[in-house]
């Protein structure tokens, strides 16, 4: 043990690897340490989900030992128990971090069935650091059964409960299944905050899904006829789509839609037979393609529960359309799936419709998107589905589709429309406040009983929390702030003015009295800039701007864990899987500090 103690050298593994920029590394000349080299091997297996037997590898060990016999590499029994062990540790730091985060917590979660059959829940939490908002995964468990309401509800306040932050929770993200709807009615004490739907918040991305579907579903969803088997020609993938609005269709309308499904049914075929019979259709498709001097690429593959592959395939479809015309007039068995003039618009126009939903879902998936976005974007999708559906820049058969879409959307766009946290979190951001509401046709009792719904919210829980420790009341009724060791150039000191008690009890009026801020992108830094002159509401404003619009984080989540929990992996444990994709997520966003795992590592010496 001294020996190893001995061997540490000054500094941080982090010295070991200098990143410049985010491409180019270098490399110290220095050899690993047996404890960071434990801790190295730790990250390497978490973050690229490996099995720990990933160190015994041959081909590894002739990597690392070839011209260097010397070098120490820990066993999958060392590494196995180093991950336990510093999953713990982390998670205990972790949860100290988000007992001490002074503002409340939003959460996103969802289900999902690995390859190999298991059921598993995720949760990520959502809080602000330094002005910027950040997710984490908080943890990844197994479910005993299913994805049952009572199971999720179970696991969801054990989670609560083990990190200590059961007190602090705002809102949760997830999607529209009944579930997770049920979730939200049975979580019991003392989870208090989720006794009702105002505490949900539904995944944008999730609504956006589900309207497309209803939109694809008018050409997919009924029964072909006999004979045709398209089913073969479309990838299939499990997918969570429930809460899509399904009508059954006239012999009227199926005849009027009839012209779309084979469009997009000979396009999938062409794509499968590409894909499929390389010998015979892929030299002739490359030089084809070549001919025109277009890129050379394959068709994509629509996945049946995908709707953006059906967006790719379209897209892909017009863009190389004069190729598509060679190939399927060249080739015999493709003469059947050749395209009318007809068919082509109809493509181009079904492309046109999901564009607007892909950009507005690329939108919703990014880390800054918040629930202030969830109205503001819906009443976009609301205009545009109406303005399509109206006009005659469609077809009839397309406009079919698009009424089939609009249905689903008024569902969710009625419950924006009525949740709490929707429309609080939207007058605290600064470009909106009350003028948007005003700007987007609704009634004046509707902006009345938000602006209610807002003052009722911050007079229960913010309105009269103690002010930080930096805020202290002087003898003249200004409230100072101090600050030490800092220049007087700070700038929560220079671009701030000091304010009385009696405007800091004020501070929601004063808010919503002052202009909005259009120019401004980043409502969260504007508040963490304004902590001076609103020093409890900035504290509100951020904790409802980190509330997430989407569940993408978790979804991200178990696309990464199809890594790990493979079809040909049953042997992990939960507790192993639970420890290798929290701690993978954990190291890649900065949370395993070298110092601190060093010391825990140096606590014992398995080999």
């Amino acid at each position: 043990m001294s020996e190893v103690k001995e061997n540490v050298r000054d500094g941080t593994i982090s010295n070991a690897i200098d990143w410049i920029g985010t491409r180019k590394s270098t490399y110290s000349n220095r050899p690993y340490t047996r404890a960071e080299s434990r801790l190295e091997a730790i990250r390497w297996v978490s973050e690229s989900k490996h099995p720990c037997s990933i160190v015994q590898d041959r081909s590894f060990l002739r990597l690392m030992k070839t011209g260097r016999p010397h070098v120490w590499i820990p066993s999958p029994v060392t590494v196995a128990r180093d991950v336990h062990k510093v999953f713990v540790s982390c998670q205990q730091r972790i949860a100290t971090m988000l007992q001490k985060y002074p503002g409340r917590l939003s959460f996103a979660t969802s289900a999902w069935t690995s390859p190999n059959n298991v059921p598993y829940m995720a949760v990520s939490v959502h809080l602000e650091e330094g002005g910027k908002p950040i997710s984490l995964l908080l943890d990844f468990v197994e479910i005993s059964k299913s994805h049952t309401s009572l199971n999720l509800n179970f696991e969801f306040t054990e989670i609560m409960k083990s990190f200590g932050i059961e007190d602090k929770l705002l809102a949760i993200t997830c999607d529209s299944a009944s579930n997770t709807d049920t979730v939200m009615v049975n979580l019991h004490d003392p989870v208090q905050e989720f006794y009702n739907e105002q505490a949900r918040v539904y995944c944008l991305a999730h609504i956006i899904n589900l309207i497309v579907k209803s939109i694809l579903n008018q050409f997919d969803g009924w029964k072909p006829k006999k004979g045709i088997n398209e089913i073969k020609y479309v990838d299939t993938e499990c997918d969570n789509i429930e809460g899509w609005i399904e009508e059954p269709m006239s012999v009227e309308v199926k005849m009027k839609i009839e012209p779309v499904r084979l469009t997009l049914s000979k396009l999938r075929k062409v794509a499968y037979f590409i894909k499929r019979y390389p010998s015979i259709l892929r030299s002739r498709w490359a030089q084809i393609v070549s001919e025109q001097g277009l890129p050379v690429r394959l068709m994509p593959l629509d996945v049946a529960t995908r709707w953006n592959s059906t967006y790719d395939m379209l897209r892909f479809a017009t863009k190389y359309k004069s190729a598509l015309k060679v190939l399927l007039y060249e080739e015999d068995e493709l003469n059947n799936h050749q395209l009318s003039d007809t068919e082509w618009n109809l493509a181009e126009e079904l492309c046109d419709v999901l564009k607007v939903f892909r950009e507005t879902t690329l939108y919703a998936s990014r880390d800054t998107t918040n629930a202030a976005a969830i109205i503001p974007a819906m009443d976009h999708i609301h205009f545009l589905l109406s303005a399509q559906t109206t006009a005659c820049r469609f077809s009839d058969t397309i406009a079919i589709a698009l009424r089939a879409g609009m249905k689903t959307l008024e569902r969710f766009h009625n419950k924006a429309n009525i949740s709490k946290i929707y429309r609080i979190a939207t007058i605290l951001n600064p470009r909106h406040k009350l003028r948007y509401f005003r700007q987007s046709g609704r009634g004046e009792g509707w902006i009345k009983e938000s602006r209610a719904m807002l003052e009722i919210q911050w007079e229960i829980s913010y309105a009269h929390k103690p002010l930080p420790a930096e805020f202290k009341p002087t003898k003249t009724g200004k409230t100072s702030i101090v600050y030490e060791d800092r220049i007087m150039f700070d700038p929560r000191v220079f671009n701030g003015a000091l304010v009385s008690e009696s405007a800091i009890h004020d501070e929601l009026e004063h808010y919503l009295s002052t202009e909005e801020f259009e120019e401004f992108t980043d409502p969260i830094g504007w508040w963490k800039g304004k902590t001076l002159t609103f020093p409890r509401l900035s504290r509100m404003a951020i904790d409802y701007l980190t509330i997430p619009a989407t569940a993408v984080k978790v979804g991200r989540i178990f696309s990464e864990g199809r890594s790990l929990l493979s079809h040909t992996r049953n042997r992990l444990t939960p507790e192993s899987t639970r420890a290798s994709m929290c701690l993978g997520e954990w190291s890649m966003s900065g949370f395993i500090k070298e110092p601190e795992m060093l010391r825990i590592l140096l606590e014992d010496d398995f080999e």
